[in-house]
């Protein structure tokens, strides 16, 4: 029985001791809150008295005093309103990337003036002829910083290009222990692409056709000579049949003498000697057509000479023409000698 009393009783100071725990880090961050909360009031209600007073000083023609008020503003009120007067004091005074940069944002920004979008378009294009964008290569690394007049301007991947001053500037891209350095001229108006690596030479100019192909070409040569071989072997075939046919025609006039032309029972004597003519005429043909082309291409390869480069002036002075005609076949050289 005591040992359950004494056991309630240390449930009952545990709890006690957990709730008083909860309520004072309650308490603390309640109180916490309430001065960040007091501490962010105050602050906003500081910008705001800066940007009336930059106001004031616009109103009466004190620019530059009224853009360090709108700057001021802008550092704590994040507003649409603060940022358009803030760049449109910067143009006003001749601070031009700070202008530039600021329109960029503001236009970004969703618009709730309509006045003032119009506004902060014209102006941001009038900025936008005084300044040169710089941009990274593709395929920059990840993390290569660039560093512009000695300032570091970005990093990659880039949000924007890097608006400049036009005129030239020294640009230095770092990854690693990979460094590069060089001055780069920055029109108005251009982008100026840099990259990590040095700047790659275009490839040289490649040769037109004409001047790979010419005096290099076997072509007219080996068209002659596979026609050359072709009838070559096409004289063979019909000597060796014609000379079948010969044997046939003599074994006829052996079995079957034939008195005269006409006769009766001589009309397949007369069919194998006119087969063996006609093979006979052939076969002389191909050895003629194919000894021609032979030695046509034989020429050719010599006028031609496609193993040795051409003096450009000489270029194309002799061509070959293949002729074929009723009574035979052959090649004509064309060009001046």
């Amino acid at each position: 029985m005591r040992e359950r009393e004494a056991q309630a009783r240390t449930r009952a100071r545990t709890w006690l001791v957990r709730a008083a725990l909860g309520l004072t880090v309650g308490l603390v961050t309640l109180a916490a809150g309430g001065a960040e909360a007091r501490a962010e009031d105050a602050f906003s209600a500081e910008a705001k008295q800066r940007f009336d007073e930059g106001h004031a000083l616009w109103g009466r023609g004190e620019h530059e005093q009224a853009r360090l008020k709108y700057a001021q503003a802008w550092a704590v009120l994040k507003e649409p309103d603060v940022l358009f007067n803030l760049a449109r004091a910067e143009h006003r005074v001749g601070h031009v990337l700070g202008a530039y940069h600021h329109f960029r944002e503001l236009l970004k920004l969703p618009q709730t003036d309509p006045a003032h979008t119009t506004l902060a378009k014209k102006l941001f294009a009038d900025l936008g002829t005084k300044v040169s964008l710089i941009t990274l290569a593709p395929g920059t690394p990840r993390g290569t910083q660039v560093r512009v007049d000695g300032v570091v301007a970005g990093e990659a991947p880039l949000a924007d290009p890097i608006a400049v001053l036009a005129g030239p500037h020294e640009v230095v891209v770092t990854f690693g222990q990979r460094r590069r350095k060089r001055p780069v001229a920055c029109p108005a108006e251009r982008m100026v692409v840099v990259a990590l690596e040095g700047d790659t030479p275009p490839p040289p100019p490649s040769p037109p056709p004409a001047e790979r192909e010419a005096g290099a070409s076997w072509t007219v040569p080996v068209v002659l000579g596979v026609v050359g071989v072709a009838g070559l072997g096409a004289g063979a075939v019909m000597g060796a049949m014609s000379a079948s046919s010969d044997d046939e025609l003599r074994l006829l006039s052996v079995g079957a003498p034939c008195p005269r032309p006409g006769a009766p029972g001589c009309q397949p004597l007369e069919d194998a000697a006119s087969k063996a003519s006609g093979l006979g005429t052939g076969s002389i043909v191909g050895y003629v057509g194919g000894g021609v082309f032979l030695g046509a291409a034989v020429v050719s390869a010599l006028v031609l000479r496609p193993w040795a480069t051409p003096n450009p002036r000489e270029r194309d002075r002799v061509s070959l023409v293949p002729v074929v005609g009723p009574g035979g076949a052959g090649g004509a050289l064309l060009g001046r000698f």
